[in-house]
């Protein structure tokens, strides 16, 4: 079933200015909500009295802006949307513990979607069951696929799902702009895989790099996956420079075999 409010329900979005926030700002007047958008030297006011407030602030503001939204003990949920939840963790632990609802949340999406169909959302259980069962309501009928995980498990899988890809795009442009080559020359060069990896990593170095930083310097588990990279990467490099293709035979077979089992 879709969420839908009362038409008197109302909505305070903390960083409703910024591309997530006015996402967040359309979908739920969409729902129905009176949307109040609250900045950062803007007084506090209506997060008490909001039957929900949203946090899109930046995820380096995160902590400090949750903390203060937490000491108003506001009734509404309160749903936050880091992109990293080890920094916040502890602040929506604390806030379950004390009774209030708060649903810590990760559209695995950017601002540019209208259509959610074919998406990722997840909600992270911190032990509200009621805060976060309206948080999967809310996005019930998008066509998203809408995940509970626990929220200590969270930046674990990001390494894997968010870290690891901007980390490849990255390790592309940063070895592309230092090859000696401009992409005039090697665009007439390049084949699809080529042009597929290039429009990937296009996209990522045209985000805010403070966020990729963030994401990337946040993450606990972030030198596991380094090492895991690095780790690949010498081994792929000895069987590159192997006169036998067995190496190559093995890793790609293996690959196959391991989507066979999810497919299964």
């Amino acid at each position: 079933m879709t969420a839908r409010s009362n038409p008197t329900d109302r909505c305070a979005i903390l960083g409703g200015a910024g591309n997530m926030g006015r996402w967040f700002g359309r979908f739920l007047e969409s729902k129905g909500y009176r949307i109040s958008i609250i900045e950062q030297d803007d007084a506090l006011d209506a997060v008490a009295a909001a039957d929900l407030v949203v946090l899109a602030t930046p995820l380096g503001s995160m902590r400090a802006v949750l903390g203060q939204v937490l000491e108003l003990a506001p009734q509404g949920l309160v749903l936050e949307i880091a992109s990293l939840k080890s920094p916040v963790q502890d602040l929506v632990l604390d806030g379950v513990g004390r009774g209030l609802q708060i649903a810590s949340v990760h559209p695995m999406f950017g601002p540019d979607r209208t259509d959610l169909t074919g998406t990722n959302i997840l909600v992270c259980r911190a032990g509200c069951d009621a805060a976060e069962d309206r948080a999967l309501a809310l996005f019930a009928g998008t066509g998203a696929t809408v995940t509970a995980i626990p929220l200590a498990e969270h930046d674990r899988v990001m390494a894997w799902v968010l870290n690891l890809p901007h980390l490849v795009n990255l390790l592309m442009a940063d070895v592309l702009q230092h090859s000696g080559r401009t992409l005039a020359e090697l665009e007439p060069l390049g084949g699809i895989t080529y042009a597929r990896q290039l429009a990937a990593a296009d996209e990522v170095m045209s985000e805010n790099p403070d966020l990729y930083h963030q994401i990337q310097h946040l993450n606990r588990h972030r030198d596991a996956l380094y090492a895991a990279v690095q780790d690949s990467l010498d081994r792929l490099a000895a069987l590159g420079r192997q006169r036998s293709p067995d190496g190559f035979r093995t890793v790609m077979t293996a690959w196959r075999r391991f989507r066979e089992r999810d497919d299964d």
